[in-house]
């Protein structure tokens, strides 16, 4: 009798070769979370996974259980494929951040359906035409802090509690994870501006406009924020929202 398994939608997070025939991919599925599996034959028969298990798409995935941490993919099919982000390297760079981002965020065998659909609201709308893919791809990096509870925190000092009135700029100190006064800032805090600050909030927040009208200015600030922000809570750098644009990390290594 054959082994049972479990059809779940899925994202691939990352593809890594494996022997000389196999891959093991790291997966968001939908009811278990971000796993790891191992897809015998990956690299040899088109015929089993066809081209599911490239980045981006929408999958539907058949996972059945494997040896130690990793789980068995017996199968794979599109569900949607995002072929839209393909067509520039800016959407493809923005689309490789929001990977990267959940990848690294995310814990094994811990489901979270309103991370899912985020992932699959944003892979969605970089698919899309007239897409602002760096705006995008930075609100989907703050909301998705704010759903792992590691929003920064831009309403009170964080040393001496005082709070910040709606509408003024503030310095961000990556090492506490907020906003603190002019006196307190020292060398590594970020200026954030109002108009960068107040977007930022509203997009943690998961508010408004997913396509703010955002100067490059402000999309910087927001960026550096973010960034400087993970850096100092995870220990590693994640890059910002065009990593692939850049030459950096991708999906498939």
């Amino acid at each position: 009798m054959p082994a049972p398994t479990e059809r779940t939608p899925a994202f691939v997070l990352r593809s890594v070769a494996y022997g000389e025939a196999d891959r093991i991919v790291t997966l968001l599925t939908a009811s278990k979370g971000r796993v790891s599996a191992l897809a015998r034959g990956a690299r040899r028969s088109r015929k089993r996974f066809g081209g599911a298990l490239e980045p981006y798409a929408l999958l539907e995935v058949e996972l059945g259980a494997g040896r130690g941490q990793l789980a068995r993919l017996a199968g794979a099919t599109v569900t949607r494929a995002n072929a839209g982000i393909l067509t520039s390297l800016e959407r493809m760079g923005a689309a490789g951040a929001a990977l990267t981002w959940t990848r690294e965020l995310g814990v094994d065998g811990q489901p979270d359906p309103d991370v899912f659909a985020l992932v699959h609201e944003v892979l969605a709308d970089l698919a899309a035409p007239g897409v602002h893919a760096r705006k995008r791809v930075l609100v989907f990096q703050a909301r998705l802090l704010a759903l792992h509870g590691l929003a920064p925190q831009l309403d009170a000092c964080a040393v001496s509690g005082d709070p910040c009135p709606p509408g003024r700029a503030a310095y961000f100190d990556p090492s506490r994870g907020a906003i603190v006064r002019r006196r307190h800032a020292g060398q590594g805090h970020l200026l954030l501006s109002a108009p960068a600050r107040a977007g930022l909030r509203t997009a943690l927040a998961g508010e408004g406009a997913e396509e703010p009208p955002w100067s490059d200015a402000v999309q910087s600030e927001v960026s550096a924020v973010l960034r400087a922000h993970v850096r100092a809570q995870l220990g590693k750098d994640l890059g910002g929202a065009d990593v692939l644009a850049r030459g950096g990390a991708s999906p498939r290594r």
